[in-house]
């Protein structure tokens, strides 16, 4: 996973954005769609505070694409390759770059240098709302018991599943300030890992994962993008596995990768569990509905309502409930994944999560502090 920071602009620079992306065309009397659609690529490498699946629908990035490449290659088959699971994410922001590499506005610099990177944030973005997907937030409480669990060695590597073909797992701001790399990538030493991309390949195209880890620059406004496949179909248990990934060799930053990804399996882990505490949140969905039935021209009106809000998954509970007996001081016992052996003589196995449990909670003097495990515990 090679983290790519996005290039600040130079003093002076004229941003092309999407609100004024129409008036240059005609100013210019470039393509409109082209303009469009850089305007859109270079919004998609913004930062700030929302996650990175709003930015790139808000700035339209799948449909400019999609007038683009039809104004300028009469159609592309990237567009299909998208929604296409069996394909990774790597090969579309490849695919992309070199279709906007033989663009002439690009090469002539007529819409300005935009990065290489910029191809793996446009891809990330256009893939999640081209196939079937969903926004995975934690609560507070579920953040703290996920960062002392672990993963027990007899999870098959088949556990670790995608509740929807493309997730975003986003982070709070217990994994955020938990996960942050510090001083072991001092060129990121302030970055702040804000989700990830999860893309289910499927069994058809050989099994596993693209991940993609979105990480927010400090108070740069600015993101870091690292991707990277992630293969778990083989003999091995899925802790091992994601522990053994041949690709962690050949990265940096002392098992911070690493430590992302039993992160974002831990999440979806708990979420195929029967514990899982779920509720599913609509109220972007709601609001578009309700306005699309009073007309067109009410959705125009109220996109500034749109724009702040976004459907989610929200999973775990509300608070940590401390419990326990015995003649002991007061200790957090570490929750863990496991296979429970059930049905006919415990013939079959289920997924279960077995939450930190506080032993001689009674004993702490602040019972407030102590419903939560410190975020200062070991990593996962």
């Amino acid at each position: 996973m090679d983290l790519s920071p996005v290039p600040q602009p130079q003093p002076g620079y004229v941003r092309l954005t999407t609100r004024n992306a129409r008036q240059l065309a005609l100013q210019s009397g470039l393509s409109p769609d082209a303009l469009r659609f850089f305007a859109a690529l270079e919004e998609c490498m913004g930062g700030g505070p929302r996650p990175h699946p709003l930015i790139a629908r808000d700035c339209g990035i799948l449909t400019a694409c999609r007038s683009w490449l039809f104004s300028k290659f009469c159609g592309n088959h990237l567009l299909s390759d998208l929604a296409n699971p069996r394909t990774a994410l790597g090969s579309n922001a490849e695919a992309l770059w070199q279709a906007i590499e033989e663009d002439p506005l690009y090469r002539q610099g007529s819409v300005g240098r935009v990065p290489p990177v910029c191809a793996s944030f446009a891809a990330a973005g256009m893939m999640y709302w081209a196939r079937p997907h969903a926004i995975i937030e934690m609560t507070d409480a579920l953040e703290r018991m996920l960062l002392v669990s672990d993963i027990g060695d007899d999870l098959p590597m088949e556990a670790f599943k995608a509740p929807f073909p493309a997730c975003y797992v986003r982070f709070g701001k217990t994994f955020r300030e938990a996960l942050a790399p510090g001083d072991r990538l001092p060129e990121f030493k302030n970055c702040r890992p804000q989700g990830a991309y999860v893309f289910d390949r499927g069994i058809e195209a050989g099994g596993g994962f693209c991940l993609a880890m979105i990480l927010e620059l400090g108070d740069e406004n600015a993101l870091v993008i690292g991707a990277f496949e992630l293969s778990l179909f083989s003999d091995r248990s899925l802790a091992e596995g994601i522990r053994s990934n041949p690709q962690w060799p050949r990265m940096t930053g002392e098992g911070f990768e690493l430590e992302l990804t039993q992160a974002v399996a831990k999440v979806l882990l708990y979420l195929a569990s029967e514990e899982a505490v779920r509720t599913e949140e609509r109220p972007y969905s709601d609001l578009l509905d309700k306005l699309i039935r009073r007309g067109p021209k009410k959705v125009a009106r109220a996109q500034h309502q749109l724009a702040d809000l976004y459907d989610r998954i929200l999973i775990g509970p509300s608070e940590i409930r401390g419990h326990g007996h015995g003649e002991v001081s007061p200790h957090l016992r570490r929750g863990h994944f496991r296979m429970q052996p059930h049905g006919p003589q415990n013939s079959l196995r289920k997924l279960m999560f077995i939450a930190p449990t506080w032993i001689r909670a009674d004993k702490l003097h602040d019972p407030v502090a102590s419903t939560a495990p410190s975020v200062a515990a070991p990593r996962p």
